[in-house]
């Protein structure tokens, strides 16, 4: 979950939000706090967007999804890389 600079405590103001070339990566977006105005998004909500990445094993699927949520850009873009880590234990 990528989220705002404010989130949980209070909202943020919209944001513009961009993306690099999300080929190649097996997985995809799903845009939740978003908004539209003369065709560009905006981070306007909390929980901005979920980066959901695929893979034969867990740790190509968590890799994947990580390499997602660095190619999409927002001012003040914050997400947790310690959540479920316990699975990824070699």
């Amino acid at each position: 979950v990528l989220a705002s600079k404010n989130y949980p405590y209070k909202n943020s103001e919209p944001t513009l939000l961009t993306t690099d070339d999300l080929s190649g990566i097996d997985g995809h977006v799903c845009y939740a706090g978003v908004s539209q105005k003369d065709g560009l998004l905006y981070a306007s909500g909390g929980r901005v967007c979920v980066c959901v990445g695929k893979g034969l094993t867990i740790k190509e699927a968590t890799h994947n999804a990580y390499e997602l949520a660095k190619r999409v850009h927002f001012d003040g873009k914050q997400y947790r890389t310690d959540i479920a880590w316990q699975v990824l234990r070699d």
